[in-house]
């Protein structure tokens, strides 16, 4: 009987000693949502950019992990004729190895108002078809792309995309693609 409890009391203690270990060693705390990260919202909200945009950079300075934190860094620095610095700060974010596919198009998608707002519609279209080619039903990056060609006349181009447009809005009338045949 003695033998019993012994054995008994030695697997207890390794279970507990696995889960300490485990605990410490391999466990992934949850990390909550910052109250500063939280405050510069507000302020994005309220429209107190300088104060936001002084309390993301401490965000991402504390957690580097904060995507959201350095789209809307970059988005304040392109509102404030800084786009060149925005779109290195969204450029530095494809670098990341572990970005999921709503992570990628979210800086595509920021990337994309950074290329347009210094007029650069290739560089813009560049990263309109590549969000096209992650998510093939993005109807925002359609319309911009759409957008794109209508500016550089390039109405075959603009055909095919309208008709796409026109199918992701569930519309079976041709009609609207009539203008983009010459």
């Amino acid at each position: 009987m003695t033998q019993y409890l012994l054995v008994f009391l030695t697997l207890l203690a390794g279970a507990v000693a696995f889960y300490l270990v485990y605990e410490r060693y391999f466990s992934k705390p949850v990390k909550p949502v910052s109250s500063l990260y939280m405050a510069a919202l507000r302020d994005l909200l309220d429209g107190e950019q300088a104060s936001a945009f002084a309390k993301l950079r401490q965000v991402v300075a504390e957690d580097s992990t904060n995507l959201d934190a350095y789209l809307r860094l970059g988005q304040i620095l392109r509102e404030n004729n800084k786009t060149q610095r925005a779109i290195q700060v969204h450029k530095d974010l494809t670098l990341r190895s572990d970005l999921s596919v709503s992570d990628k198009s979210a800086i595509l998608k920021q990337l994309t108002l950074d290329y347009r707002d210094l007029n650069d519609l290739d560089m813009a279209e560049a990263a309109l078809r590549e969000l096209v080619s992650l998510d093939s039903r993005n109807h925002w990056a359609h319309v911009n792309l759409l957008e794109l060609y209508q500016r550089a006349h390039k109405w075959e181009e603009a055909y095919d995309i309208a008709n796409t447009v026109l199918r992701l809005e569930g519309n079976k009338s041709k009609r609207p693609l009539a203008m983009f045949k010459h």
